[in-house]
């Protein structure tokens, strides 16, 4: 079986909390028929795909997207993601635009600091939920936490208090924090009023739209809800 060369892919806002104004788009792939993680675990080569993968999205959005791009890649991959930004900047990408999602272990540090050397943006995905995430802080020069949805939900006193706590160590390393998956009212209140975080997406917010947006069905294009 032949890889595809690339796949379908959408994209998410991410918004400042304080005035719903966009911050960055996220990438999610979206392969027809299979979720994510099934389809990448179809291929034969993944690094490979990956790398076509990533030069047809940056080929697709620096086109129209002035804000941020969110994206995410695999631990396998990232030793080779600085040669790819350098061959996206090449084809007319502004590596400022860009924030490199880190999805899993391990963490190639000369990697990230070649990345970061560059003028992109490092971001730690799936913070709170995976338990490998909390020395990064210490450990990793990152730019942004994503907290994962799950901390959302959470409501005992000790919990959110560790939550707090979590967002001051944040700020004084000068890290951002954009929160995953807010559905509702309390949960955008819980983590722009109480927590104090500075940025968001979830369905709440906007859902994902393929792109380019004329790829999706007319139901399921979504305007970002202002609040």
């Amino acid at each position: 079986m032949t890889d595809p060369p690339t796949a379908p892919f959408a994209r998410q806002a991410i918004l400042a909390l304080s005035d719903q104004t966009l911050y960055a788009h996220e990438v999610l792939i979206r392969p027809p028929g299979l979720g994510a993680e099934q389809f990448m675990r179809t291929l034969t080569d993944a690094p490979a795909f990956e790398a076509r993968q990533f030069t047809h999205v940056m080929d697709q959005l620096r086109q129209v997207s002035p804000e941020k791009i969110s994206y995410n890649v695999s631990s396998a991959a990232l030793p080779h993601v600085p040669r790819w930004i350098d061959r996206a900047c090449e084809r007319g990408l502004n590596p400022h635009q860009l924030i490199l999602e880190l999805t899993s272990e391990p963490v190639d540090q000369p990697a990230i600091q070649a990345i970061r050397e560059r003028g992109c943006k490092v971001a730690l995905d799936d913070f709170f939920r995976e338990p490998f995430a909390y020395h990064h802080l210490i450990d990793t020069a990152l730019d942004v936490i994503k907290l994962d949805r799950h901390a959302l939900y959470v409501t005992h006193a000790s919990g959110r208090r560790a939550l707090k706590n979590l967002m001051a160590v944040c700020a004084d390393h000068g890290i951002a924090v954009v929160a995953e998956g807010i559905e509702t009212e309390a949960q955008l209140a819980f983590a722009r009023d109480e927590l104090g975080v500075q940025y968001g997406q979830g369905w709440l917010l906007g859902r994902e739209e393929l792109f380019p947006p004329a790829a999706a069905p007319e139901q399921e294009r979504t305007e970002h809800v202002v609040r």
